[in-house]
């Protein structure tokens, strides 16, 4: 059963509990002054112990029985998911809810849900009685603890959850105990342990300081040669950067003009071409009928939400037509015409599994384009400009120090440093995350890729999203090369936002005539302009105004991934310490020192169970609280992940029930370091760093940090990854690290091709993972040390068929454990 009714029931004794078999003898009563410490025995007693409530039941959002979706993309909750209701604005279908079974008495009844401003209110049953709504309209954004009401109960009942509420509601969990006076709110606000301002901005601050470290790294030339030699080693990471390596064939463009519009100074040419075999490009070229051809031509790609029949696209082609040069306007893939299924820019990451990107794609139609442009009479390819806003600005970056046959090239509001643009805190469209790029460089010296060839950074000074100070420190940097190669890059920053406005512009049009024409560089007025309208279907290669295409970005991975499955090892072709020296190369994961644990409260509990609080910074920056569960000294040891990290989870009640004594930690960016899962992975990506990896890296160190813990040392540790999230993350862990002595994994994908017809956890997004490994070849290593893992899937079935028996054979491979049965049989490996 993939989402397991998680029912946390601690023991029904009005008392403290009974000490196990074995315990000490001399053991003090709880409350009694002079209890021993954890490291002497395994009795801790609290002041607050004999107060806690005796009985309780935790029940996961997630875990409701109802027709509910399950989610797992908010962050912080409180286990391995969360529960919402239907579409806003319509009463979700069914009620969720659950059997429970307690003792009879008075029981208080706390819900976790998340509210932002929308009317999400529902309201708890049990016992047959309904609590008054809980979680509606508020003006705090994130999960929440709230105390819905006390109920007399006589025994076994059931929990539901109704839907009262006119938006989707978010149900996180519901807390049962007779502990009438426990504040569940403020019990989960004590249990942090970091500062919240620290805490909040941990992972952004982490990251933006790694980019600046990055950043200084880049060598300061001195001499022409030290920056010829410094190019050299540039370009080719920066083609595998774009999925140009090799370089993608120049198949037959099988272009065609479908129709051409004649206007008073120019004609547009509305053209097709193919930048990859069935990968069709809409373009409107744009051609002067004054002065002589061969004409100087403009390579204008677009930003995101443009259309080549934008006025945002045909105002600066119909003017530059009227100045005597030609250029080309294309719609971006998934727009305009192009705007077909499986061309959306959210494939970017499942593109990522085979080494390409959405700048792959793009990229490669402006070079293509160009092609395009070389095979007419009338275009000059000996001068040739590009320019582009947003999007179009990181095209025209990208495209400029990628092909030589570039004059000359206009970045407009994109140009800044990787850390101005990081410590914005926002999530970009996809394209901007190109592939580990920020790892080895930045824009200023990508800029400078193409000196001493006529460059010009077009700002706003009001950007938020591509900050001005950045753009100024990259011009800076790009600056010292262009001068070192007798050029000079310029800058221009206006006071607007991000656009391309007319002053801008104006701008444009004079840089592109002294760059192609030899005129004065003076910005040229834009005057008042004849265009079509957007709605011209004139502008349209298709009368539809959408052109299907044989090969759409969907259809391009999953090619990519066939291919680069059928060149994976089979089982037996390569050693397993040769494969993970591969995989750790290939991804570049971290090795570093192992980190002290920093013990925080050596004597607490949450709820009644004795704990010890620790953090473990495990890189620099990144500190990781986690809450270990005693049991006793000889009891076996466990280290529990999910994608929550929250200590109010319920796992110290299956701790308990298991016998176990459990570390339970969330790796960097969850529990109380919580990030917006697709910034951090998108963030990580862009510095060439893997989300999962470092989040496996993580576990590895606490693992290793654990031994420093008395009542642990070098007792042997089990790892319960728990949920699709947390997974990913347990098996890089025990495949790349081999860190733990047994483990149960899951649920989680067979083969990374599943991921390209489903929506995964973001961690599970690695750069060219399939140019070096599947799923099957870390199974493999991590199978080394007992492993229970679920596959969800059989996919891998027909993919990898010469791994089926040799991996069955090694490792439990059925259904995905509950936390119960994962503790259980992690105690049972483990123990002595």
């Amino acid at each position: 059963m993939r989402h397991p009714v998680a029912l946390l029931l601690l023991a029904c004794a009005c008392a403290a509990p009974d000490a196990p078999a074995g315990g000490a003898a001399d053991t003090p009563a709880p409350g009694e002054v002079g209890a021993p410490s954890i490291d002497e025995s395994w009795w801790v007693v609290h002041p607050t112990y004999v107060a806690s409530p005796c009985c309780h039941r935790w029940i996961e959002g997630e875990a409701l029985d109802s027709s509910w979706r399950r989610q797992t993309n908010l962050v912080p909750y409180s286990g391995t998911g969360f529960l919402t209701s239907g579409v806003a604005n319509r009463v979700a279908d069914g009620a969720p809810g659950a059997d429970i079974d307690l003792e009879p008495g008075t029981y208080a009844v706390w819900v976790r849900a998340f509210t932002d401003g929308e009317d999400r209110a529902f309201a708890v049953e049990l016992g047959g009685v309904t609590f008054e709504p809980t979680h509606g309209v508020s003006p705090t954004r994130g999960f929440t603890w709230a105390r819905a009401g006390e109920v007399e109960l006589d025994g076994p009942t059931r929990l539901v959850v109704h839907d009262v509420g006119e938006g989707v509601e978010v149900v996180d969990a519901v807390f049962v105990t007779n502990g009438l006076d426990v504040d569940v709110a403020f019990e989960a606000e004590r249990a942090r342990l970091l500062d919240p301002d620290v805490a909040d901005t941990m992972m952004h601050d982490e990251l933006v300081l790694e980019s600046e470290r990055r950043r200084a790294s880049i060598p300061v030339p001195l001499e022409p040669i030290h920056w010829d030699n410094r190019k050299a080693e540039l370009r080719p990471r920066l083609a595998a950067a774009l999925g140009f390596a090799p370089e993608p064939e120049r198949t037959p463009l099988n272009a065609e003009v479908v129709r051409t519009v004649e206007r008073d100074e120019y004609l547009i040419d509305v053209v097709r071409f193919e930048s990859r075999p069935g990968v069709i490009v809409t373009a409107n070229v744009y051609v002067p009928t004054t002065g002589q051809p061969p004409y100087p031509v403009v390579v204008s790609p677009l930003g995101h939400g443009l259309e080549k029949r934008s006025h945002f696209a045909t105002t600066r082609a119909a003017r530059l037509a009227e100045l005597g040069f030609a250029s080309i306007v294309y719609d971006p893939f998934g727009q305009g015409e192009r705007q077909v299924s499986g061309n959306e820019h959210k494939y970017h990451w499942r593109l990522a599994l085979t080494g390409l990107s959405n700048v792959s794609v793009a990229v490669w139609d402006s070079v293509r384009a160009l092609d395009y442009l070389e095979t007419r009479a009338d275009i000059d390819p000996t001068r040739v400009a590009v320019t582009g806003y947003s999007g179009g600005g990181l095209n025209t970056l990208y495209f400029a120090a990628y092909d030589d046959r570039v004059t000359a090239a206009i970045p407009t509001s994109y140009v800044t440093t990787f850390e101005a643009f990081l410590a914005t805190g926002e999530y970009h469209d996809p394209c901007s995350y190109v592939p580990g790029v920020a790892g080895f460089t930045d824009m200023g010296e990508i800029a400078s890729i193409p000196a001493p060839r006529p460059y010009l950074v077009l700002s706003g000074e009001r950007d938020r999203g591509f900050p001005i100070g950045g753009a100024i420190e990259s011009v800076a940097l790009a600056g010292v090369r262009y001068e070192l190669m007798g050029g000079a890059i310029q800058h221009a920053a206006f006071d607007v936002g991000h656009t391309y406005d007319r002053p801008m512009r104006e701008r444009m049009y004079g840089f592109v005539d002294a760059a192609l024409s030899g005129g004065p560089g003076d910005p040229i007025d834009e005057g008042e302009l004849d265009l079509l309208d957007e709605d011209d279907v004139d502008l349209w290669v298709s009368s539809s105004g959408r052109v299907a295409t044989r090969t759409p970005i969907t259809r391009l991975a999953r090619e990519r991934a066939e291919e680069a499955i059928e060149a994976l090892p089979a089982f037996g072709d390569v050693d397993r310490a040769t494969m993970r020296a591969r995989i750790f190369e290939h991804l570049d994961a971290p090795r570093d020192a192992v980190p002290e644990p920093e013990l925080i409260d050596a004597v607490t509990s949450i709820f009644g169970d004795p704990i010890e609080r620790y953090v473990f910074e495990t890189s620099p920056g990144v500190r990781l609280p986690a809450t270990l569960f005693v049991a006793s000294p000889e009891a076996p040891v466990v280290l529990v992940t999910d994608a929550s990290g929250a200590p109010l989870s319920g796992v110290h009640a299956a701790a308990r029930r298991a016998g176990v004594t459990a570390l339970y930690v969330g790796a960097r960016g969850r529990g109380e370091i919580a990030a917006p899962e697709t910034w951090l992975m998108a963030s990580n990506f862009l510095l060439g760093d893997t989300l999962a990896v470092h989040r496996a890296f993580d576990l590895a160190q606490v693992r290793e940090a654990m031994r420093a813990i008395p009542l642990i040392g070098d007792r042997p540790v089990a790892l319960v990854a728990r949920g699709p999230e947390a997974a990913i993350e347990g098996l890089f862990a025990q495949a790349l690290y081999d860190a733990f002595d047994a483990a149960t994994i899951g649920p989680t994908f067979s083969t990374w091709r599943d991921v390209l017809s489903r929506t995964p956890p973001a961690s599970a997004y690695v750069f060219d993972i399939l140019g070096v490994a599947d799923v099957v070849h870390l199974v493999d290593l991590a199978a080394e040390r007992p492993l229970w893992i679920d596959l969800d899937t059989t996919t891998w079935r027909g993919l990898h068929p010469t791994w089926i028996e040799p991996l069955e054979a090694r490792a439990r491979m059925d259904a995905a454990p509950t936390i119960d049965d994962a503790l259980v049989w992690a105690a049972e490996t483990v123990g002595d």
